[in-house]
């Protein structure tokens, strides 16, 4: 059986710090429907992302039931509403030290849980909009993290 939903709990578990601040996570079943100044900055552990491409997975031999899935997790992290400050000069520098401070999270759990690693990061600053079409900005980074999960079946032809 899938340990995605494991996944995303060691990931949201695991703060992140940049400049003396603590982001912590919000993990699936905590979402926020809506943002407020005083939850910022905070990150969101995302079922899905912008730019999906979906799940690939594969089984690695036939008769043996296991398989093999990268699962992509979106890490969304707002630091800041858009109309705060003067403008991205105000949250440039921060927003970049926080990819760094994300990588080295990420170093200290690249196997999350039991057959599970990380295989590849990306991690984006740029200005997200909070909820989707809602029409409030934020400044922050968009973290996906692709997770590779071997899966183990029971035996017999097909698994």
């Amino acid at each position: 059986m899938s340990q995605v939903l494991a996944i995303y709990a060691a990931l949201a578990a695991k703060t992140v710090t940049v400049n003396a601040t603590v982001v912590s996570a919000y993990d699936l079943p905590a979402l926020r429907n809506s943002i407020e100044t005083a939850n910022l900055p905070c990150r969101m552990m995302l079922p899905f992302q912008k730019n999906a491409e979906g799940r690939q997975g594969n089984f690695i031999a036939m008769g043996t039931g296991q398989g093999k899935i990268t699962w992509r997790v979106t890490d969304l992290m707002l630091w800041a509403a858009e109309a705060a400050g003067t403008g991205m000069v105000d949250y440039a520098a921060t927003l970049v030290a926080y990819a760094g401070a994300y990588a080295e999270m990420l170093r200290t759990i690249r196997a999350p849980v039991g057959a599970a690693r990380i295989t590849n990061f990306t991690c984006a600053p740029d200005i997200y909009e909070w909820p989707p079409q809602s029409g409030r900005f934020y400044y922050g980074c968009e973290a996906v993290i692709d997770v590779e999960e071997i899966l183990f079946g029971t035996s017999g032809l097909y698994g």
